[in-house]
């Protein structure tokens, strides 16, 4: 792109400088040419419209006056056949009325249409003169002279109005050919005012074209010193010619050394060869041609971009070359964020989709392999059984080195500083290294991944309620750590994968809740014994199947009313024992009747209990009864038979 700047704006120059096609007076000539063209053009135009107009105005006035004429001819021809004269026919006399008619049509064609009307009432006319001629023919008494006088009277007032009309529409024409010609005069005079003012200005731009010319070359030449890459004038044979630029350091060496030296002087065989192509291939096609190549500069590999582009039909070039190493690392960077947000997107999709936590760890191991790019993936928890800090390895994926039997590993027994690895595992802290044999006092497993060229690793740790309980713990061949957005994306990993350790634990524990609950819900229905659960009001809320079975009382029959009805005798004083024992103990058992639904009573051993909230306060009371009206009856009958003789019933 850049190498192509000089040639771009001599072009440029060229082009904004006006140069004359046709000599020196060339375009002043073509100008006079067309102005002259123009007038004439515009003046013969101006002359058509005069004789039009004259023209129409001679025929019109020459219709009228002969439609009139024509008229009288046939009144007179007609008043000399009435008085006798026998030579005059019938025949005669119409052809001048007959005339008359057809100029009066005549005239539609001359006339514009504003006049349509009064022609109209002129034919008209002409028409009741021919019939009134007619009639003077035929029957003279019934229409004298003066009655056809009249009858031509009429048509000499509808020539006079139709005359009257032309000569205002022709007033109205003439006026508008004298604006159309001062028009004319106008449009010529301002051509020839913008021909004056075009030679000032051919005259100006020839002075400005050379003052723009000699600022133009210094532009170029400053342009080109301050180019913030390098530029090189080279010959055919690769020859450097001179340099231009500003940015000397790319150069290697001093810009004198090169001057005048080969590209076979300075590169390596195979890497002249590419150069000296490159610049043959500009110079046969007249096109610019493109080259990126890599070369070390001071002791460091840069990478390059460069054109090289012809200099009009001459055998130099223009190469321009620039450095691209910063956007190389930058293209680079960029696919290694692309490919974490890659590796994240699927891990958070194994998040979503995943209903364990060993399901979850073996998805993540997979997904780093996989998208991450890492060579070794596996997940180590710490053992929550032991008080050593002794990791274990729950998940993997990946080569086979390191061994599986050194995924699980114990800490540095003593917390040391200079144990960077030991003390993240340790802390909880996320770690990257792109060489693990930086690191002192090592686990096991380093050794072997740096063996198995993944010395990279990467260490994320796990929380689970903000409590460290493991890593994952990545390998790979190349791992950057110096890009902090890297690492910011390693937390946000961490932070994601902690929090769904954090819901999966929380759904483990609400699972084995709900299963305690439903185990302690099957074992209330099961049970024997009568239950009822009041609120803090002393109100029914639920029962279970086995107080149907006791008291013959439906859920919907008891549930929102007081447990008074159960009770046979002084309820109000039953349950205020109740309650005041409630209040000091939380807790009361005893024997009590209860009535059943058909009045029948039974005794019953009642247990009475309340359900406190987190703050200690009662929300509910359980009351659980067993029917021991048998066992009382047992009783009183062993008794009896310890007091009393069973046959006289005496003591």
């Amino acid at each position: 792109m850049s190498a192509v700047i000089p040639s771009n704006m001599q072009q440029q120059a060229s082009a904004s400088l006006p140069v004359p096609a046709l000599g020196r007076f060339g375009p002043i000539a073509v100008s006079v040419a067309a102005v002259a063209l123009i007038s004439m053009g515009l003046i013969a135009w101006s002359h058509i419209g005069w004789h039009e107009l004259q023209q129409r105005a001679h025929v019109f006035d020459t219709l009228l006056s002969e439609t009139q004429f024509q008229a009288r001819q046939g009144q007179w021809l007609a008043e000399q056949r009435v008085l006798g004269q026998s030579d005059i026919s019938e025949q005669m006399i119409e052809v001048p009325v007959s005339k008359a008619q057809s100029n009066a049509r005549q005239l539609r064609n001359v006339a514009p249409s504003s006049l349509d009307p009064a022609i109209q009432h002129l034919q008209d006319k002409i028409d009741l003169t021919r019939q009134a001629l007619i009639k003077r023919l035929q029957s003279p008494a019934s229409l004298d002279a003066g009655g056809l006088q009249q009858v031509l009277a009429a048509v000499d007032d509808a020539a006079k109005v139709t005359a009257q009309g032309w000569a205002t529409e022709l007033e109205a024409e003439t006026e508008a050919q004298h604006r159309l010609d001062k028009i004319n005069m106008g449009l010529v005079g301002g051509m020839t005012l913008l021909l004056l003012f075009l030679m000032a200005r051919a005259h100006k731009q020839r002075e400005q074209a050379a003052d723009a010319l000699k600022a133009r070359e210094a532009q170029l030449s400053a342009f080109a010193e301050v180019l913030p890459d390098l530029a090189f004038h080279m010959d055919a044979q690769g020859r450097y010619l001179d340099i231009y630029g500003s940015n000397l350091p790319l150069l290697g060496r001093p810009r004198e050394v090169l001057l005048g030296q080969s590209l076979h002087d300075l590169f390596p065989p195979e890497m002249a060869a590419r150069f000296m192509g490159v610049l043959q291939q500009a110079l046969q096609t007249r096109m610019t041609q493109s080259m990126a190549f890599t070369i070390p500069i001071n002791r460091e590999r840069r990478h390059l971009d460069s054109r090289c582009a012809p200099i009009g039909d001459s055998n130099e070039v223009v190469w321009m070359i620039w450095d691209i190493t910063s956007r190389r690392q930058i293209e680079h960077r960029l696919r290694r964020k692309t490919r974490m947000y890659d590796f994240l997107s699927h891990v958070n999709q194994a998040i979503v989709r995943s209903e364990a936590q060993t399901t979850l760890l073996d998805k993540v191991c997979e997904v780093a392999v996989d998208h991450g790019q890492f060579r070794k993936a596996w997940v180590a928890l710490f053992d929550e059984t032991s008080d050593d800090l002794h990791l274990y390895c729950v998940a993997q994926a990946g080569d086979d080195a390191p061994r599986q039997a050194s995924l699980s590993f114990d800490l540095l027994s003593l917390e040391t500083e200079d144990a960077v690895l030991d003390m993240a595992l340790r802390h909880g802290r996320t770690f990257r290294t792109k060489n693990l044999g930086e690191c002192a006092m090592r686990p096991a497993w380093t050794d072997e991944a740096i063996a198995a060229g993944i010395p990279g690793c990467v260490i994320v740790p796990l929380h689970r309620d903000k409590l460290l309980v493991g890593h994952l713990i990545l390998l790979g061949k190349r791992v950057d750590d110096q890009y902090a957005d890297e690492l910011s994306l390693f937390e946000d990993l961490s932070s994601d994968l902690s929090f769904a350790l954090h819901n999966l634990h929380r759904e483990a524990e609400r699972d084995e809740a709900e299963e305690r609950i439903r185990l302690h819900a099957a074992a209330l229905e099961s049970t024997q014994d009568g239950m009822m659960v009041l609120g803090r009001n002393r109100l029914m809320v639920s029962i279970n199947p086995a107080f149907t079975a006791l008291t013959g009382y439906d859920e919907d029959e008891v549930v929102g009313r007081s447990p008074e009805f159960l009770l046979p005798d002084r309820p109000e004083e039953t349950l205020a024992d109740m309650r005041g024992e409630m209040i000091s103990t939380g807790y009361w058992q005893g024997e009590v009747w209860f009535r059943r639904k058909t009045g029948e009573l039974f005794m019953t051993k009642l247990s009475v209990s309340a359900v406190k909230s987190a703050q200690g306060r009662p929300t509910h009371f359980v009351g659980v009864f067993t029917d021991i009206t048998q066992l009382k009856q047992t009783e009183e009958r062993l008794a009896r038979m310890a007091h009393f003789d069973p046959l006289t019933e005496l003591p």
